[in-house]
Protein backbone atom coordinates (compact mmCIF):
# COMPACT_ATOMS: atom_id res chain seq x y z
CA UNK A 1 0.00 0.00 0.00
CA UNK A 2 1.53 3.36 -1.04
CA UNK A 3 1.62 6.52 1.10
CA UNK A 4 -1.42 7.97 -0.67
CA UNK A 5 -3.59 4.92 -0.06
CA UNK A 6 -2.37 4.56 3.52
CA UNK A 7 -3.20 8.15 4.38
CA UNK A 8 -6.66 7.91 2.82
CA UNK A 9 -7.26 4.73 4.79
CA UNK A 10 -6.27 6.52 8.01
CA UNK A 11 -8.69 9.32 7.28
CA UNK A 12 -11.53 6.95 6.50
CA UNK A 13 -10.83 5.00 9.67
CA UNK A 14 -10.77 8.17 11.75
CA UNK A 15 -14.06 9.48 10.39
CA UNK A 16 -16.16 6.36 9.91
CA UNK A 17 -15.06 3.49 12.14
CA UNK A 18 -16.39 3.01 15.65
CA UNK A 19 -14.15 2.21 18.59
CA UNK A 20 -14.61 -0.34 21.33
CA UNK A 21 -15.56 0.82 24.85
CA UNK A 22 -13.08 2.93 26.78
CA UNK A 23 -10.11 1.16 28.31
CA UNK A 24 -9.54 1.57 32.02
CA UNK A 25 -6.44 1.50 34.18
CA UNK A 26 -3.23 0.29 32.63
CA UNK A 27 -1.29 2.40 30.14
CA UNK A 28 -1.15 1.23 26.54
CA UNK A 29 2.32 0.10 25.47
CA UNK A 30 3.37 0.47 21.85
CA UNK A 31 5.89 -2.36 21.76
CA UNK A 32 8.24 -1.25 18.94
CA UNK A 33 8.89 2.20 20.47
CA UNK A 34 8.15 1.39 24.15
CA UNK A 35 5.95 4.50 24.29
CA UNK A 36 3.34 4.30 27.06
CA UNK A 37 0.02 6.08 26.51
CA UNK A 38 -1.83 6.68 29.80
CA UNK A 39 -5.55 6.42 30.40
CA UNK A 40 -5.99 10.17 30.07
CA UNK A 41 -4.02 12.93 28.37
CA UNK A 42 -4.92 16.54 29.19
CA UNK A 43 -8.43 15.53 30.20
CA UNK A 44 -9.06 13.34 27.14
CA UNK A 45 -10.09 9.73 27.82
CA UNK A 46 -8.40 6.89 25.97
CA UNK A 47 -10.35 4.28 24.05
CA UNK A 48 -9.27 0.81 22.98
CA UNK A 49 -6.39 0.63 20.48
CA UNK A 50 -6.94 -0.57 16.95
CA UNK A 51 -4.16 -2.66 15.40
CA UNK A 52 -4.39 -2.73 11.61
CA UNK A 53 -4.11 -6.11 9.89
CA UNK A 54 -1.46 -4.66 7.60
CA UNK A 55 1.65 -4.04 9.79
CA UNK A 56 2.64 -1.13 7.57
CA UNK A 57 -0.41 0.73 8.87
CA UNK A 58 0.57 0.21 12.48
CA UNK A 59 -1.81 1.10 15.31
CA UNK A 60 -4.30 3.83 16.19
CA UNK A 61 -5.40 4.94 19.65
CA UNK A 62 -8.25 7.40 20.02
CA UNK A 63 -8.76 9.83 22.89
CA UNK A 64 -12.07 11.65 23.36
CA UNK A 65 -13.40 14.74 25.08
CA UNK A 66 -16.49 16.90 24.52
CA UNK A 67 -17.00 17.28 20.74
CA UNK A 68 -13.35 16.35 20.25
CA UNK A 69 -11.32 13.35 19.13
CA UNK A 70 -7.54 13.01 19.24
CA UNK A 71 -6.17 9.98 17.43
CA UNK A 72 -2.55 8.93 17.87
CA UNK A 73 -1.10 6.74 15.13
CA UNK A 74 2.08 4.65 15.22
CA UNK A 75 3.41 3.17 11.99
CA UNK A 76 6.84 2.29 10.51
CA UNK A 77 8.90 5.12 9.06
CA UNK A 78 10.56 2.84 6.50
CA UNK A 79 14.19 3.58 7.49
CA UNK A 80 15.66 1.89 4.40
CA UNK A 81 13.78 4.17 2.01
CA UNK A 82 14.65 7.36 3.94
CA UNK A 83 17.95 6.38 5.57
CA UNK A 84 19.67 9.56 4.32
CA UNK A 85 17.08 11.81 5.95
CA UNK A 86 17.05 13.18 9.46
CA UNK A 87 14.06 12.74 11.74
CA UNK A 88 12.88 16.30 11.21
CA UNK A 89 12.97 15.95 7.43
CA UNK A 90 11.07 12.65 7.57
CA UNK A 91 8.42 14.16 9.81
CA UNK A 92 8.07 17.23 7.61
CA UNK A 93 7.52 15.13 4.49
CA UNK A 94 4.99 12.90 6.24
CA UNK A 95 3.12 15.94 7.52
CA UNK A 96 2.93 17.35 4.01
CA UNK A 97 1.54 14.03 2.78
CA UNK A 98 -1.11 14.03 5.52
CA UNK A 99 -2.25 17.52 4.57
CA UNK A 100 -2.15 16.55 0.91
CA UNK A 101 -4.54 13.67 1.52
CA UNK A 102 -7.05 16.06 3.11
CA UNK A 103 -6.82 18.20 0.00
CA UNK A 104 -7.31 15.05 -2.07
CA UNK A 105 -10.57 14.38 -0.21
CA UNK A 106 -11.56 17.94 -1.03
CA UNK A 107 -11.00 17.18 -4.71
CA UNK A 108 -13.17 14.08 -4.32
CA UNK A 109 -15.98 16.20 -2.90
CA UNK A 110 -16.02 14.76 0.61
CA UNK A 111 -14.47 17.88 2.19
CA UNK A 112 -14.79 21.56 1.39
CA UNK A 113 -12.78 24.64 2.38
CA UNK A 114 -9.66 22.72 3.45
CA UNK A 115 -7.27 25.28 4.88
CA UNK A 116 -3.98 24.92 6.78
CA UNK A 117 -1.53 27.39 8.25
CA UNK A 118 1.56 27.98 6.12
CA UNK A 119 3.99 27.49 9.01
CA UNK A 120 4.08 24.71 11.56
CA UNK A 121 5.19 24.64 15.17
CA UNK A 122 8.18 22.53 16.19
CA UNK A 123 8.43 21.10 19.69
CA UNK A 124 10.36 18.36 21.43
CA UNK A 125 14.05 17.62 21.12
CA UNK A 126 15.79 17.69 17.75
CA UNK A 127 18.10 14.81 18.67
CA UNK A 128 15.44 12.57 20.26
CA UNK A 129 11.96 13.48 19.04
CA UNK A 130 11.05 16.50 16.94
CA UNK A 131 7.29 17.00 16.58
CA UNK A 132 5.79 19.31 13.95
CA UNK A 133 2.18 20.48 14.24
CA UNK A 134 0.03 22.50 11.84
CA UNK A 135 -3.51 23.75 12.60
CA UNK A 136 -6.19 23.73 9.95
CA UNK A 137 -9.90 23.52 9.22
CA UNK A 138 -12.32 21.96 6.77
CA UNK A 139 -16.01 21.23 6.22
CA UNK A 140 -17.06 17.59 5.94
CA UNK A 141 -20.02 17.35 3.56
CA UNK A 142 -19.90 13.70 2.50
CA UNK A 143 -18.99 10.44 4.15
CA UNK A 144 -15.39 9.91 2.92
CA UNK A 145 -15.93 6.17 2.52
CA UNK A 146 -19.41 5.94 0.97
CA UNK A 147 -19.56 9.43 -0.61
CA UNK A 148 -23.06 9.81 0.82
CA UNK A 149 -24.07 13.39 1.57
CA UNK A 150 -24.19 14.20 5.29
CA UNK A 151 -25.10 17.23 7.36
CA UNK A 152 -22.24 19.69 7.04
CA UNK A 153 -19.70 19.36 9.86
CA UNK A 154 -17.31 22.26 10.35
CA UNK A 155 -14.07 20.95 11.81
CA UNK A 156 -11.06 22.59 13.44
CA UNK A 157 -8.10 20.25 13.25
CA UNK A 158 -4.46 19.87 14.18
CA UNK A 159 -2.09 17.44 12.51
CA UNK A 160 1.24 16.60 14.10
CA UNK A 161 4.02 14.23 13.03
CA UNK A 162 7.28 13.12 14.59
CA UNK A 163 9.65 10.15 14.27
CA UNK A 164 10.75 8.01 17.19
CA UNK A 165 12.71 4.75 16.95
CA UNK A 166 12.00 4.39 13.23
CA UNK A 167 8.25 4.89 13.66
CA UNK A 168 6.04 7.81 12.79
CA UNK A 169 4.03 9.20 15.67
CA UNK A 170 1.12 11.08 14.15
CA UNK A 171 -1.60 13.07 15.87
CA UNK A 172 -4.92 13.96 14.29
CA UNK A 173 -6.90 16.24 16.61
CA UNK A 174 -10.39 17.31 15.49
CA UNK A 175 -13.05 19.51 17.14
CA UNK A 176 -16.41 20.83 16.07
CA UNK A 177 -15.88 24.45 15.11
CA UNK A 178 -18.99 25.60 16.97
CA UNK A 179 -17.52 24.54 20.30
CA UNK A 180 -13.90 25.43 19.53
CA UNK A 181 -13.44 28.20 22.09
CA UNK A 182 -10.21 29.68 23.40
CA UNK A 183 -10.39 27.16 26.23
CA UNK A 184 -10.79 24.31 23.74
CA UNK A 185 -7.77 25.57 21.82
CA UNK A 186 -5.71 25.52 25.04
CA UNK A 187 -6.80 21.93 25.66
CA UNK A 188 -5.68 21.02 22.15
CA UNK A 189 -2.29 22.61 22.74
CA UNK A 190 -2.03 20.85 26.11
CA UNK A 191 -2.75 17.48 24.50
CA UNK A 192 -0.04 17.95 21.87
CA UNK A 193 2.49 19.16 24.45
CA UNK A 194 1.70 16.26 26.76
CA UNK A 195 2.07 13.77 23.92
CA UNK A 196 5.53 15.12 23.14
CA UNK A 197 6.51 14.88 26.81
CA UNK A 198 5.29 11.28 26.95
CA UNK A 199 7.42 10.32 23.94
CA UNK A 200 10.50 12.07 25.32
CA UNK A 201 9.97 10.38 28.68
CA UNK A 202 10.30 6.98 26.97
CA UNK A 203 13.97 7.80 26.44
CA UNK A 204 14.48 8.46 30.17
CA UNK A 205 12.67 5.50 31.74
CA UNK A 206 15.58 2.99 31.53
CA UNK A 207 17.76 5.45 33.46
CA UNK A 208 15.01 5.91 36.05
CA UNK A 209 14.90 2.15 36.60
CA UNK A 210 18.67 2.20 37.26
CA UNK A 211 18.21 5.00 39.81
CA UNK A 212 15.47 3.01 41.50
CA UNK A 213 17.71 -0.05 41.71
CA UNK A 214 20.52 1.98 43.27
CA UNK A 215 18.20 3.67 45.74
CA UNK A 216 16.37 0.53 46.84
CA UNK A 217 19.66 -1.27 47.46
CA UNK A 218 20.83 1.35 49.98
CA UNK A 219 18.24 4.11 50.50
CA UNK A 220 20.20 5.86 53.27
CA UNK A 221 23.66 5.63 51.70
CA UNK A 222 25.27 8.40 49.67
CA UNK A 223 24.70 6.70 46.32
CA UNK A 224 21.11 5.99 47.33
CA UNK A 225 20.53 9.61 48.28
CA UNK A 226 21.96 10.80 44.96
CA UNK A 227 19.72 8.36 43.08
CA UNK A 228 16.73 9.51 45.13
CA UNK A 229 17.33 13.11 44.10
CA UNK A 230 17.16 12.04 40.46
CA UNK A 231 14.00 10.00 41.09
CA UNK A 232 12.23 12.90 42.77
CA UNK A 233 13.22 15.28 39.97
CA UNK A 234 11.88 12.78 37.44
CA UNK A 235 8.58 12.42 39.33
CA UNK A 236 8.14 16.20 39.40
CA UNK A 237 8.67 16.56 35.65
CA UNK A 238 7.02 13.34 34.48
CA UNK A 239 4.04 13.45 32.13
CA UNK A 240 2.99 10.02 33.44
CA UNK A 241 3.65 9.70 37.16
CA UNK A 242 0.75 10.73 39.40
CA UNK A 243 1.45 11.31 43.12
CA UNK A 244 -0.88 13.00 45.59
CA UNK A 245 0.75 14.20 48.80
CA UNK A 246 -1.83 14.03 51.58
CA UNK A 247 -0.26 15.07 54.87
CA UNK A 248 -2.98 13.17 56.73
CA UNK A 249 -1.29 9.91 55.68
CA UNK A 250 2.25 11.30 55.98
CA UNK A 251 2.47 11.78 59.75
CA UNK A 252 6.10 12.87 59.79
CA UNK A 253 5.18 15.94 57.75
CA UNK A 254 3.07 17.14 60.68
CA UNK A 255 5.94 16.94 63.18
CA UNK A 256 7.89 20.15 63.49
CA UNK A 257 11.66 19.66 63.08
CA UNK A 258 11.40 15.91 62.53
CA UNK A 259 14.95 15.08 61.37
CA UNK A 260 14.09 12.51 58.70
CA UNK A 261 11.17 14.15 56.90
CA UNK A 262 12.96 14.27 53.56
CA UNK A 263 14.14 10.65 53.77
CA UNK A 264 10.60 9.40 54.37
CA UNK A 265 9.00 11.71 51.82
CA UNK A 266 11.57 10.56 49.27
CA UNK A 267 10.77 6.94 50.11
CA UNK A 268 7.07 7.63 49.56
CA UNK A 269 7.79 9.13 46.14
CA UNK A 270 10.25 6.40 45.12
CA UNK A 271 7.84 3.65 46.12
CA UNK A 272 5.12 5.19 43.97
CA UNK A 273 7.41 5.75 40.99
CA UNK A 274 8.59 2.14 41.11
CA UNK A 275 5.06 0.76 41.38
CA UNK A 276 3.61 2.92 38.64
CA UNK A 277 6.41 2.13 36.19
CA UNK A 278 6.41 -1.59 36.97
CA UNK A 279 2.63 -1.88 36.72
CA UNK A 280 2.40 0.59 33.81
CA UNK A 281 -0.54 2.14 35.63
CA UNK A 282 -0.26 5.84 36.31
CA UNK A 283 -2.40 6.80 39.27
CA UNK A 284 -1.72 7.69 42.90
CA UNK A 285 -0.53 4.50 44.67
CA UNK A 286 -0.51 5.47 48.31
CA UNK A 287 -0.11 1.94 49.67
CA UNK A 288 2.96 1.20 47.56
CA UNK A 289 4.48 4.50 48.63
CA UNK A 290 3.88 3.70 52.29
CA UNK A 291 5.39 0.23 51.90
CA UNK A 292 8.68 1.87 50.93
CA UNK A 293 8.30 4.42 53.74
CA UNK A 294 8.09 1.60 56.31
CA UNK A 295 11.17 -0.12 54.89
CA UNK A 296 13.21 3.06 55.27
CA UNK A 297 11.63 3.86 58.63
CA UNK A 298 12.71 0.51 60.04
CA UNK A 299 16.32 1.33 59.16
CA UNK A 300 16.03 4.80 60.67
CA UNK A 301 14.59 3.62 63.99
CA UNK A 302 17.38 1.04 64.30
CA UNK A 303 19.93 3.82 63.97
CA UNK A 304 18.21 6.50 66.01
CA UNK A 305 15.61 6.20 68.76
CA UNK A 306 14.62 9.78 67.96
CA UNK A 307 13.31 8.63 64.59
CA UNK A 308 10.31 6.87 66.11
CA UNK A 309 6.82 8.09 65.23
CA UNK A 310 3.75 6.66 66.96
CA UNK A 311 1.72 6.31 63.76
CA UNK A 312 4.47 4.43 61.95
CA UNK A 313 5.15 2.27 64.98
CA UNK A 314 1.51 1.20 64.81
CA UNK A 315 1.85 0.49 61.08
CA UNK A 316 4.80 -1.81 61.82
CA UNK A 317 2.93 -3.62 64.59
CA UNK A 318 -0.16 -4.07 62.42
CA UNK A 319 1.97 -5.48 59.62
CA UNK A 320 3.66 -7.95 61.97
CA UNK A 321 7.08 -6.36 61.52
CA UNK A 322 7.25 -5.65 65.28
CA UNK A 323 6.70 -8.33 67.86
Amino acid sequence: MNHHARAIFFLLFMTTMGYLPMARGKAYLHEPTRILLPETIAGHQRGEPHVFSDPRLGEAIRYSDKNTTATVYFYPADPEKEQSSGQHEKASRELSKAIGELRRLEELGAYEHVNFAENGRISGNKNTFSFITVPGSFDMVKNPRTRETISRRKIETLIGVGVYRDHFVKLRYSSDRGTFTDEAKKKREAFAEKLVSIVLETHVRPEVQKWLGTYLEDPLGETGKTALGNIVAYAEESALIQIHLDFKVLPWMQIEDYPYSMELLGAFIAGQVQAQLNQQTFKNMENEGMDQVLKVYRQLRQRDEGAKIAELEKELRDSGALK
